[in-house]
C-alpha cells in the first residue's frame, strides 16, 4: 500500500545517495507477491498468462533479460503445461526450478509466486510500475481463472515501437 511505497521511495533515493552504489547488468529485481489466499487453479492461471505473454514482457526488458538469455531468469515457455496438471500448492511449488521469471518454489517456503524477471535497478518510478504491473497481473489471472480462457492476442506494436527507437540509435 502507500506506506510501502513510502518506505520503498525512501530505500531507493538511500542507495542513489550512496557512493558506490550501482546496478550492473548481472544485477535482477525480483518480486514476491502473496498467494497463500489463492487456489492451485488461480496461481496456475497466473503462470500460464505470464508464459501466455513471456514474449510482449521481454519486449519490455533489457535483452539481458529476454528469452532465456540470463540464467536466473529462464523462460517459463515450457513449463506451463507441465504447471496445468498439477493438483496442489505443494506440487506446484515442487514443479519447476527456482530460476525461472516466474518462480513457484517461493509458494512452499513463503507462500508467494517471485516473479524474476525485471532487470534490476534504483529507481523508485521503474521498481513502482512492474509492482503495480504485476498486481495487475495477477488480480486479472484470478479473475480470469474462473473463467474459459481467453484468446492472446498477438499484438506486435512493442515490438515494432522498440525497433523504430532502436533503428534511430535509441535504446529502449
Amino acid at each position: 500500500g502507500q506506506e510501502g511505497a513510502a518506505t520503498l521511495k525512501k530505500v531507493c533515493d538511500a542507495l542513489m545517495a550512496l557512493e558506490g552504489c550501482r546496478v550492473n547488468v548481472r544485477c535482477g529485481l525480483h518480486v514476491h507477491l502473496d498467494v497463500n489466499d489463492l487456489t492451485v487453479q488461480e496461481i496456475t492461471s497466473i503462470y500460464a498468462r505470464y508464459a501466455d505473454f513471456e514474449s510482449q514482457i521481454d519486449l519490455l526488458m533489457p535483452r539481458s533479460r529476454r528469452d532465456s538469455a540470463n540464467t536466473y531468469c529462464a523462460s517459463i515457455k515450457g513449463s506451463a503445461s507441465r504447471v496445468k496438471r498439477t493438483q496442489s500448492k505443494r506440487q506446484l511449488g515442487r514443479t519447476c526450478g527456482r530460476y525461472y521469471k516466474v518462480n513457484l518454489q517461493s509458494l512452499n517456503k513463503y507462500g508467494t509466486v517471485e516473479f524474476r524477471q525485471h532487470a534490476g535497478t534504483q529507481s523508485f518510478e521503474k521498481i513502482i510500475n512492474w509492482v503495480v504491473t504485476l498486481m495487475v497481473f495477477v488480480e486479472t489471472s484470478v479473475n480470469l481463472a474462473s473463467n474459459a480462457t481467453p484468446t492472446v492476442k498477438k499484438n506486435r506494436v512493442y515490438h515494432n515501437v522498440r525497433q523504430a527507437v532502436e533503428n534511430l540509435g535509441g535504446y529502449v
